[in-house]
């Protein structure tokens, strides 16, 4: 998960239960279980959306929908994209 946050991967080891990440990365974490929720739902279960997230999707200019969550407006297109699949709609 590192990779989609703004800490490293070292950083993230260092954190412990008492221990509170920053802002900046307590939302981005939120905003990936956001997303991560909104997907399991679309697709049904867990091993269809990660499989979903590691192919590149020609709505998202031929990106893998996980190598965008490293920003708000990244995750914000792979959530558009989720609500288009559910209601039908591809592109």
């Amino acid at each position: 998960m590192a990779e989609v946050l703004p800490v490293t991967e070292r950083t993230i080891q260092r954190y412990t239960p008492k221990k509170h990440f920053n802002r900046a990365v307590s939302e981005q974490i939120l905003q990936l279980a956001e997303v991560a929720a909104r997907g399991t739902e679309v697709f049904g279960n867990r091993e269809q959306f990660l499989e979903w997230m590691k192919t590149p999707s020609v709505a998202l200019a031929d990106k893998k929908p996980f190598s965008l969550l490293n920003s708000k407006f990244g995750a914000e297109m792979v959530l558009d994209e989720l609500g288009r699949i559910e209601h039908g709609v591809f592109s």
